[in-house]
């Protein structure tokens, strides 16, 4: 179920799912943004548009350009979850732009019961302009049960927020899986 927060992917999306009836047929395809707790604004934009041409304010190292997500529903992973009746998940692909925190927060209790395996980008500057740290994605995986992994699945990456940044140039990222340890006892999800 692809999760589109921004009007310009989720017309993206829209377009290519019906170039492709046979993969349509089994996508339920959703505007919304997710959060760590819902809330009112709508009127927050990201960036989702990676144009080759064009004048727009881009962003100074990606060179994205920042859409609106006024139109999206705005909600928890695990109200998601809860409101679609999802159990037993066992994959997530989040691409959030340095919003990982937040979105793995407010799924905290569908990752702790499901322990999917989580296919993710890690970029220590997203996660630093959206408020956010290495160190503090880090303490959340840790405390829902999982461990880094490179993205073949083969090499455990550290769990020290200065060695692993060291794995990723500035103004990029690296893509890991996120696999399920066993889980924490006595952690909740307080910051």
């Amino acid at each position: 179920m692809p999760l589109k927060p921004t009007t310009y992917a989720f017309s993206k999306l829209k377009r290519n799912l019906a170039l492709n009836p046979e993969i349509s047929a089994r996508v339920v395809a959703e505007q919304a943004r997710l959060t760590r707790q819902p809330k009112l604004d709508r009127s927050f934009e990201i960036y989702s548009s990676w144009k080759v041409v064009g004048e727009e304010r881009r962003h100074p190292k990606h060179l994205g350009i920042a859409q609106s997500t006024a139109a999206a529903s705005v909600l928890t992973l695990d109200d998601y979850c809860n409101n679609s009746n999802l159990s037993g998940i066992s994959f997530v692909k989040l691409d959030v732009d340095g919003f990982e925190t937040e979105v793995l927060w407010g799924g905290a209790q569908t990752l702790r019961r499901d322990l999917p395996t989580i296919c993710m980008e890690l970029a220590p500057y997203a996660l630093e302009e959206r408020g956010s740290s290495l160190a503090e994605l880090l303490g959340v995986m840790n405390k829902l049960g999982y461990v880094f992994l490179n993205l073949e699945g083969s090499n455990r990456l550290p769990d020290d927020p200065s060695r692993l940044a060291k794995k990723v140039a500035d103004g990029s990222g690296i893509n890991v899986l996120a696999v399920g340890s066993r889980p924490k006892l006595g952690t909740d999800s307080s910051r």
